[in-house]
């Protein structure tokens, strides 16, 4: 009696997780998606729309248990696109307007002061607040605005650009 119990699997039937609508969707992200965010995602939701337990779904190293129960959550509540892809992020607010940033980027393509060579971060950080261009500006700030339009002070000497 023991042992037919023992070879007895315990089997219990679960209430399928996705729609089939969500089912072919879900198959046609595993086949197409490049992110690997939601590629992860839409396998977590197939596999356990499936049957697999979250602790056999965390052997595969595909997530850990936590993460598992939040996609699982957010589908559930919430649908199958907050489910696989999160929300926009705000990120912090602009400091600068677009205006002030191009005056800056001017300021560097003309000539330098009198005196100077070229234009050096500090220079350029006199300048911008003598001449209310902004109120206050860290050398930093200016550096990382130069760099992201392929600006580079020391070489503005050698470049001939005019305004």
């Amino acid at each position: 009696m023991q042992n037919q119990r023992a070879r007895k699997k315990k089997t219990c039937k679960r209430k399928k997780l996705l729609t089939n609508s969500d089912r072919k969707q879900i198959n046609y992200y595993l086949t197409h998606e490049a992110s690997s965010r939601t590629y992860r995602r839409a396998l977590m939701l197939k596999m356990t729309d499936e049957g697999y337990l979250q602790g056999q779904i965390v052997d595969l190293k595909i997530a850990c248990e936590r993460t598992i129960r939040n996609i699982i959550k957010k589908y559930t509540e919430e649908g199958l696109n907050a489910a696989l892809y999160d929300r926009p992020r705000q990120g912090q607010p602009r400091r600068f307007t677009r205006k002030q940033e191009e005056r800056i980027a001017a300021v560097v393509c003309s000539d330098p002061p009198a005196g100077q060579a070229r234009w050096t971060l500090s220079l350029i950080k006199e300048y911008s607040e003598k001449e209310k261009i902004v109120d206050s500006i860290s050398q930093e700030s200016i550096r990382i605005l130069l760099s992201s339009r392929d600006i580079l002070p020391r070489q503005m000497n050698r470049l001939h650009l005019g305004l």
